[in-house]
């Protein structure tokens, strides 16, 4: 008796990733300048959020996953929401949904940095 199984791809078939215009470089331009200002009185902190970019590229669905302080987040989250358009990802050619993190981290002289890593998502 053979017994044979299809093979099995367990790896996403994601064309594309979403990019902000610019890409990530871009993004980290567009950030720090929106919170250049805010954040210089949060010295030596680091905040972690993550959001969706939806189908039509736009944010949705921001949480707080490490807290800068209360009103330091509501500044981040209104800057992330205000974000422009951004090229959506694409799954089997069609447009799809995408989760990415950004940290932002203040040192003690105030000087902003951000990183931003666009996960890898499993179907």
């Amino acid at each position: 008796l053979q017994i044979s199984f299809p093979p099995t791809n367990n790896i996403p078939t994601f064309e594309t990733k979403p990019e902000f215009p610019g890409g990530a470089y871009g993004l980290e331009k567009y950030i720090s300048k929106q919170l250049s200002k805010p954040l210089k009185s949060a010295k030596k902190k680091k905040g972690k959020y993550s959001f969706i970019i939806n189908k039509q590229g736009y944010v949705e669905n921001i949480r707080v996953m490490r807290s800068i302080n209360s009103s330091m987040d509501d500044i981040v989250i209104s800057v992330l929401q205000d974000m422009p358009q951004w090229n959506c990802a694409c799954y089997r050619k069609e447009p799809d949904k995408w989760p990415v993190t950004v940290s932002i981290t203040t040192d003690k002289y105030g000087r902003l940095s951000v990183s931003v890593d666009t996960m890898w998502v499993n179907r």
